[in-house]
């Protein structure tokens, strides 16, 4: 398999990450993915557990922007509700928007984190840019027709990050579920 399918980590959610998985490996700086992981595709607004949560990192010294391939106004109503920055037309699964981003925000790859729900865009994006991915299961079922074309191209690569030798490859993020 690529080493570009495989992710720094696997988590049940972004709002289960704990703050000491962060901590840990040295993490300061997330690049968050929208549909899928934030939010459910078709959600205008953040919802309350997502204002919260972002509320909660920046207070604990995690810097969050979105970063995301749409180029839609819903993301930077998404961020501006959210208090962080957003970049769109990321064009993942290219690292161009990421390097981008880090460039231009002067961010430390090796303290930056992308947090996205697909192997085929976000995974791909961040180990290409030379940044750690955390790969997230979907919040939803719901999809729009192309993330169901990147979600069935993906399916085999998903079953062989779960055996060896790819199971240790990546670390599973301890589930905290009092986020």
């Amino acid at each position: 398999m690529n080493h570009n399918a495989i992710p720094f980590a696997i988590a049940k959610s972004f709002y289960r990450i704990p703050l000491s998985f962060y901590q840990e490996n040295d993490i300061h700086y997330l690049l968050l993915d929208l549909d899928n992981t934030l939010a459910c595709y078709r959600d205008t607004e953040p919802t309350p557990e997502a204002i919260a949560h972002i509320r909660y990192l920046q207070e604990n010294g995690i810097v969050c922007a979105i970063a995301s391939n749409n180029t839609s106004q819903r993301v930077y109503t998404f961020a501006k509700d959210l208090g962080i920055p957003a970049y769109c037309r990321m064009h993942k699964p290219f690292a161009s928007g990421i390097r981008r981003v880090l460039k231009q925000e002067g961010l430390d790859p090796k303290k930056t984190v992308l947090i996205g729900d697909q192997i085929m865009t976000d995974v791909y994006a961040g180990n290409r840019a030379g940044i750690r991915v955390i790969l997230c299961y979907p919040l939803t079922k719901l999809d729009p027709p192309w993330t169901k074309v990147n979600r069935f191209f993906a399916r085999p690569k998903k079953k062989k990050l779960f055996l060896e030798p790819y199971r240790s490859s990546w670390k599973e993020v301890p589930d905290d579920e009092s986020n």
